[in-house]
């Protein structure tokens, strides 16, 4: 089967089309990709600190108990 110039054209044209398409969908996800990243960056360091503060408070529990031992056994 042969095609004729138009035919041709139009084809081009809707490949051109559905290129477009999918690359600004592309950029769409990639958009969606970023907040999702800058999300989960944000999250992790939420949870770098709670875990900061939670060693802290072992820290301190820990310490107590060892004064309190020490006492205890010493006196």
């Amino acid at each position: 089967m042969n095609k004729t110039l138009q035919e041709i054209e139009e084809e081009i044209k809707d490949y051109e089309n559905e290129n477009n398409r999918l690359r600004e969908e592309n950029d769409k996800l990639k958009q969606e990709i970023e907040i999702y990243e800058e999300e989960n960056d944000k999250l992790y360091f939420e949870t770098l600190d709670k875990e900061r503060e939670l060693l802290k408070k072992k820290n301190k529990y820990v310490f107590f108990l060892k004064t309190i031992t020490i006492e205890y056994t010493c006196g």
